[in-house]
């Protein structure tokens, strides 16, 4: 499994969540622009790098075969 990080700021928080909003940049086609997070304890400002999946782990590499 490969993943690749990406880095988010929050840009407010409210009764649904915290909103994380990325930069349009040159990998605006891997990952979301925008995610909304329950129940989270950030502040508007915070930056949160997160991390998503590229190529899934195989069968082979999940059962260690």
């Amino acid at each position: 499994m490969q993943t690749k990080p990406f880095t988010y700021i929050c840009r407010s928080v409210g009764s649904k969540g915290a909103r994380l909003v990325a930069w349009y940049d040159k990998d605006y086609a891997d990952r979301p622009a925008a995610i909304i997070i329950s129940g989270a304890q950030f502040n508007v400002g915070d930056e949160v790098s997160m991390s998503f999946v590229t190529n899934p782990a195989t069968a082979q590499e999940i059962l260690g075969n």
